[in-house]
């Protein structure tokens, strides 16, 4: 009984540590963006906004309702000075994506969705990437995909353990 008490109370907490991880996201995207000097506003930013999405899409869905994601988006877009809806748009999609698999990914172990998030992020990127080559009209270098990949799998292990461990990732 005390555990399901605790438990709960765990459970309630998660929107403040995604909140709080939304703020760093969104500075961290502020810092970056005014120490940087890219030819297209926020090309070479990895979005870390992605690796909530996964966790929440996956493994507590009624925790956050999709239009946070949705405002975080149009918030990045504004800081980074991309095209406004490119970002909620991704984030969207990512959510809608994921959130179709979820049965099947919410029964896989921890390990595999470690593995898992490497093809989730560098599909993801990739396809920001696209877009940013579309409404730039040219041809972007694709090593900041690759960077900002890398980027996220190094990042990503120790979130993603940090919440499952704190009991926050769990139903």
């Amino acid at each position: 009984m005390l555990k399901t008490s605790s438990h709960k109370t765990s459970k309630q907490a998660l929107p403040g540590y995604v909140i709080a991880y939304a703020v760093f996201l969104i500075l961290s995207a502020l810092m970056l963006h005014n120490f940087a000097n890219w030819p297209l506003p926020g090309d070479n930013v990895p979005l870390l906004l992605f690796q909530p999405i996964f966790l929440v899409a996956i493994l507590s869905p009624q925790l956050l309702p999709i239009w946070v994601f949705f405002v975080m988006g149009i918030l990045i877009d504004v800081i980074l000075g991309t095209p406004l809806g490119m970002t909620a748009f991704l984030v969207l999609l990512a959510y809608f994506v994921l959130s179709r698999m979820r049965v099947m990914l919410s029964a896989a172990s921890i390990p595999v969705l470690l593995v898992l998030f490497i093809p989730y992020i560098f599909l993801c990127e990739s396809l920001r990437w696209v877009m940013v080559c579309i409404l730039s009209g040219e041809m972007q270098n694709f090593m900041p995909v690759m960077n900002a990949v890398l980027s996220h799998v190094i990042i990503f292990p120790a979130v993603f353990l940090a919440l499952f461990k704190a009991g926050h990732m769990t139903e």
